[in-house]
């Protein structure tokens, strides 16, 4: 055998080895307790180092590097799960070494994401704000189809979104506003009872507006439905969220507020 063929048999054995340790050492748990605000990358995969008795190697590019918390979150993910919310954020991760012990975990900072897509507007260039993460926890059992509405409703230039089964976890990663807007709509979601749909209707630059009027019309009309215990009969006892974001308003409650709801934006916005 040749020293070329030999060493190509060699790569390959190392390199099965190594994807077969990084595969086990991702469904890993590790403790996280994430403040609110700049957190150092260095710090989150040296703890997570720890719990995978690993040894973390951070190379010049990834060692200033920092993601952004929105809202503290402590629990545990498996290292797999983190992996994909660093990648988010432009840092790479992965086993080398798959033969060594203790293995080896490398990080580098692959590139600087963006916010969202860049404008070109006259006069000088402002920085983009950096992307910020923000983890939700799922408490009545409906992460799979709360992801599904996330991704079907995001518009445009869109935050990024993961979800993690089991421990029913969504993790969305994007700018300020991107962040504030998924947990309205998380929060909407994640109601106990009977799923309730969510609609979506494209109004133009006054949607704040249309929303506030929205919710103002059904939140009246839900309260009278309440006085006759229509509503109770049903079953249906949460009100109906009205939210908006970049010429968008979403309205999830049950059949009467979403027939309700497109009456009234055709009445409002007769053309669109």
């Amino acid at each position: 055998m040749n020293t070329r063929a030999l060493a190509s048999i060699l790569l390959l054995s190392l390199a099965t080895a190594s994807s077969g340790q990084e595969a086990e050492l991702d469904s890993v748990k590790v403790d996280l307790d994430l403040p609110k605000g700049r957190v150092e990358v260095a710090e989150i995969v040296e703890g997570s180092a720890r719990s995978l008795a690993a040894l973390a190697v951070i190379d010049s590019r990834a060692s200033g590097a920092a993601i952004t918390i929105a809202h503290p979150w402590s629990g545990s993910m498996s290292w797999g799960t983190l992996r994909r919310v660093l990648a988010m954020h432009g840092v790479k991760a992965w086993v080398i070494g798959g033969t060594q012990s203790p293995p080896i975990l490398q990080v580098t900072k692959v590139c600087d994401l963006p916010a969202s897509s860049p404008r070109f507007v006259p006069g000088e260039a402002r920085p983009q704000p950096a992307p910020q993460t923000r983890i939700f926890e799922i408490e009545h059992g409906a992460g799979s189809a709360i992801y599904a509405n996330l991704r079907g409703i995001r518009p445009r230039h869109s935050p990024k979104v993961l979800y993690v089964q089991g421990p029913e976890l969504i993790v969305v990663t994007g700018s300020a506003d991107q962040v504030h807007h998924c947990a309205q709509l998380v929060r909407s979601l994640d109601v106990s009872g009977p799923r309730q749909p969510l609609l979506t209707f494209v109004v133009g630059d006054d949607a704040e507006e249309i929303a506030q009027a929205l919710r103002a019309a059904l939140t009246q009309e839900r309260a009278k439905r309440l006085a006759l215990d229509l509503v109770f009969r049903q079953g249906l006892k949460t009100s109906p969220a009205v939210s908006a974001f970049k010429g968008r308003v979403y309205v999830r409650g049950d059949l009467h507020d979403l027939a309700l709801a497109r009456h009234l934006l055709r009445v409002w916005k007769p053309g669109d």
